[in-house]
């Protein structure tokens, strides 16, 4: 008894090939800092970084939440599974992000309170800030178009 097999034209087998290929999960890194212009002195990185924000302060991590849409719906309520245009232009939306509670200790631009609220990923892939807690950073900060202040691994004060 002889099996037969069905010859597969060879566009098409590579065209399977190439889609196997795209739908396994390899690891990726979605998110990169460019880093400081090596052609600008520390004096002028600052200036630029300063005159860029709204807000400038030192401060230490006093409370981490994590913030997301789909955990506050009430049973019934639909969630959608894409995140909007707008949710995504805004960088919190629902999309899951932490949001970080500073404990103010010095202003030098702007006004704030004894504490700010940051938003920010949960890191690597998202671009998300991380903190340790009993670290003092320095933040500057530019209110989203949401009203809300959001960093990134790369913003100035947060990044490597």
């Amino acid at each position: 008894m002889s099996i037969g097999y069905a010859h597969v034209p060879s566009t098409t087998f590579r065209l399977f090939v190439l889609l196997l290929f795209a739908l396994i999960p390899s690891p990726a890194r979605a998110c990169q800092c460019s880093g400081p212009d090596p052609s600008k002195t520390p004096w002028q990185l600052a200036k630029l970084y300063a005159d860029g924000a709204s807000l400038i302060f030192e401060g230490t991590p006093a409370k981490v939440q994590i913030e997301w849409n789909a955990i506050r719906t009430n049973e019934g309520t639909f969630v959608p599974a894409t995140l909007g245009e707008s949710a995504k232009a805004s960088g919190t939306g629902n999309r899951p992000h932490v949001v970080i509670t500073f404990r103010v200790q010095r202003v030098y631009k702007g006004e704030a309170g004894s504490e700010v609220q940051v938003h920010t990923g949960f890191g690597g892939g998202d671009c998300g800030a991380q903190f340790s807690s009993g670290l003092t950073y320095l933040l500057f900060l530019l209110p989203q178009t949401d009203g809300v202040y959001g960093v990134t691994m790369c913003s100035p004060g947060v990044g490597p």
